[in-house]
């Protein structure tokens, strides 16, 4: 299956906020904290399950000015970076 088709969820062993505009996540035990860019935190809102990750991409390209390939390829590098991590995990279907 397309990796455009699958959805990403959020760890549930993070702690996070969004501060004007921008996530911050907190490991469980303080010890890490990783603040996201707009981007970032946009497909970190949409880590819910409630979209495929190119519903995702499609909701970037409405709202910044960036062309598709670009997007759908930092995208991409972001998700993969953040499931290496540990805090996404991609699933096949919507929880």
């Amino acid at each position: 299956m397309d990796i455009l088709t699958k959805y990403i969820v959020r760890s549930n062993n993070l702690v996070w906020r969004i501060i004007d505009g921008e996530a911050f996540l907190m490991t469980e035990d303080g010890k890490k904290v990783h603040m996201l860019n707009k981007v970032g935190t946009l497909i970190w809102q949409y880590a819910d399950g409630s979209l495929p990750i190119k519903g995702i991409i499609s909701k970037i390209l409405e709202r910044f000015d960036i062309d598709e390939e670009t997007a759908k390829k930092d995208s991409l590098e972001f998700i993969n970076k953040l499931v290496d991590m540990k805090m996404l995990t991609i699933t096949e279907r919507s929880p």
